[in-house]
């Protein structure tokens, strides 16, 4: 995998590009890379080296129609005018070339098709033979995906191996269900976790919630695949993993707000969250408000409970971005 990274922002005159790898386990890896240029490049892009990959391009900031033109294999593609979000999907082992004659800021996600492929595998799904090239879609999941990856991207303190493996399948998803020329179902496997799973999934998640759980550990201790998992945890939990482990977290806020006078910077560190604002940001998103407010509502704090962090089963000693 080639394309990301500074190596990537070269072909488009720009030094020096925010981007990120993420490895899984036991799965191939996929590459996120933000190009931003605040002036017109100078001339047209450097043909870009062929590689066995799928990109996907979000536009992050509007381009008007002219100033961005696109040949796939040698061949000129229409570009439209490009609103902020919408996507353009191609096909890396096609020859590309791009000429802007703007500023821009472009997000890019290049997914090999090893990854891909691990992923089809995993749900029972035909491997991807090639994909349709398109530019300027407005395509609502690729968009929230998008949103959703961008304080990652900025911000190391705010990654998790959970939620950036999780993300990892979203992103699959939406490749192989949106732009694949081909990719019927075999046999889709519909069913929740066994009571037995159930069990161990939650201790094991209840144990963890401070700490680097990955999602490819809570499979193997289900003998599930990481696919399988995550879907079957979804139909019995009604959420995905990483979402459960947030609403979790958010239950223990609150209960140390309620029976502690820990200061909300303590309080995040104590529930995990990489920082206060992320702790306000997620516990506003689930409950409507912001944790100081919250507090203030419930009134004094109950005495008598100083111990109530030793008698939690949460293990909180090691604090994991979210």
């Amino acid at each position: 995998m080639r394309g990301y990274g500074n190596e990537w922002g070269k072909h488009f005159f720009i030094e020096a590009a925010a981007s990120l790898v993420v490895e899984p386990t036991s799965r191939p890896p996929f590459a996120v890379t933000r190009l931003i240029s605040t002036v017109v490049p100078p001339d047209i892009s450097t043909t870009i080296p062929t590689e066995d990959s799928f990109l996907i391009s979000v536009a992050l900031q509007p381009m008007g129609k002219g100033v961005w033109e696109h040949w796939s294999d040698g061949k000129p593609l229409a570009v439209p005018v490009i609103p902020s979000f919408h996507a353009s999907v191609f096909d890396l082992q096609a020859g590309q070339i791009a000429w802007v004659k703007t500023a821009f800021d472009y997000l890019h996600f290049n997914m090999p098709r090893e990854t891909v492929n691990a992923f089809t595998d995993d749900h029972d799904l035909a491997r991807v033979t090639s994909i349709r090239p398109t530019i300027c879609v407005n395509d609502h999941a690729v968009a929230n995906l998008t949103r959703l990856i961008l304080p990652f991207l900025e911000d190391p303190q705010e990654r998790s191996d959970l939620f950036l493996d999780h993300f990892g399948l979203l992103l699959c998803s939406r490749l192989v269900e949106g732009y694949a020329t081909a990719s019927p179902i075999r046999d889709m496997h519909r069913g929740g976790l066994a009571p037995w799973q159930k069990r161990r999934a939650d201790e094991l998640l209840m144990n963890h919630l401070g700490g680097n759980l990955k999602l490819d550990r809570l499979a193997r201790e289900c003998n599930l695949s990481p696919g399988h998992f995550a879907r079957a945890f979804k139909t019995t939990f009604g959420v995905s993993v990483h979402r459960w482990v947030v609403d979790r977290r958010i239950d223990y806020a609150k209960a140390l707000l309620t029976h502690s006078a820990l200061s909300l910077p303590d309080v995040a560190f104590r529930t995990g969250f990489s920082s206060q604002s992320t702790f306000t940001r997620a516990f506003q998103q689930r409950v409507g408000t912001g944790p100081g407010q919250w507090r203030r509502s419930m009134g004094p704090p109950v005495r008598g409970s100083s111990s109530l962090a030793s008698r939690t089963r949460y293990d909180m000693t090691s604090p994991v971005q979210i």
